[in-house]
């Protein structure tokens, strides 16, 4: 892939990984198959990795939201997920493959991952978070049930991918030159990017963990088969309001801060517990709020 070639960031800029990825790899005594395997699975979980951030930073697009804007998302969504696994597949057995030569070459490298833990050639991430709306308010716009969207876990499932994808991202951007670094902090980081994919994304994300907690595949078909069925955002914020109350959210400031509180002026250290629940208590009234103001905007 040359330069001028190089896919864009979801800011917009190129990202320049690709330049690091050959480089990065070619240490001298791995044959150059294992280095062009590896190279090029890299490249193709990169771009995917790409993909998925800036599908996801402009949705909607600058459309009116509709029904059919969240099967687009959906069906864009599908597709990326079957193509990761299949690119999961190929980054695991080409690290395998360029990790066997690499311990041939350094037999200690395996004993110190067991004995030193983990290190990596990437500085410490600082995360990601997308701008602007969460996902289940931009799907409220498109006319999909908020509860649902929630319900359905695919938020959460969406946060994790982002996270990983952008930590995929932070790796191949920083990757030194072979031999820059110790290669014992190759071989790890390789292979946490491989076990990353593989594992976590495909396995923990995309895949069933469980009946009970489906992944991006089988959430992203209960969805789309939801699309253009009647959803009233009455039912949505009438939904939110139990979850607050069930906080103690819809009570008078006094009676929920607890009869400590009102006899003693509180106490000065609050439990973790308290703590918590004021955060979600906030949360929610948040929600509720949040989709009063679209409650008004559809009806306007």
């Amino acid at each position: 892939m040359s330069t001028a070639d190089a896919p864009k960031s979801a800011s917009g800029a190129s990202a320049g990984w690709e330049t690091r990825i050959y480089p990065g790899v070619q240490t001298a005594g791995v044959s150059l198959a294992a280095r062009t395997a590896l190279a090029r699975a890299l490249g193709e979980a990169g771009v995917e990795a790409e993909y998925a951030l800036a599908l996801l930073a402009s949705f909607p697009g600058p459309a009116r939201p509709s029904p059919d804007s969240a099967a687009r998302l959906y069906h864009a969504l599908e597709a990326w997920s079957l193509r990761v696994t299949a690119v999961a597949a190929s980054l695991e057995v080409a690290t395998q493959g360029y990790l066997t030569e690499l311990d041939a070459l350094y037999p200690s490298l395996r004993v110190t991952h067991a004995d030193e833990g983990v290190e990596v050639w990437w500085s410490p991430f600082s995360g990601y978070g997308v701008n602007g709306e969460p996902l289940e308010v931009r799907l409220r716009r498109c006319g999909q049930s908020y509860r649902q969207v929630v319900e359905s876990r695919l938020p959460a499932l969406i946060e994790g991918v982002s996270e990983q994808m952008a930590l995929l991202l932070h790796a191949l951007g920083s990757l030194p030159p072979a031999g820059v670094a110790p290669a014992r902090v190759l071989y790890h980081g390789l292979a946490e990017l491989a076990l990353m994919l593989q594992g976590d994304v495909v396995l923990r994300r995309i895949q069933d963990l469980s009946p009970t907690y489906p992944g991006l595949l089988t959430t992203l078909a209960t969805l789309r088969a939801q699309v253009g069925a009647p959803a009233p955002i009455e039912l949505d914020i009438a939904w939110a309001r139990q979850q607050l109350a069930g906080l103690g959210g819809d009570q008078p400031g006094d009676q929920r801060r607890g009869l400590g509180a009102r006899l003693f002026g509180g106490f000065r250290r609050k439990s973790a517990a308290a703590r918590l629940n004021e955060d979600a208590v906030r949360e929610w009234e948040g929600i509720v709020a949040t989709l009063a103001r679209l409650q008004r905007a559809e009806t306007r």
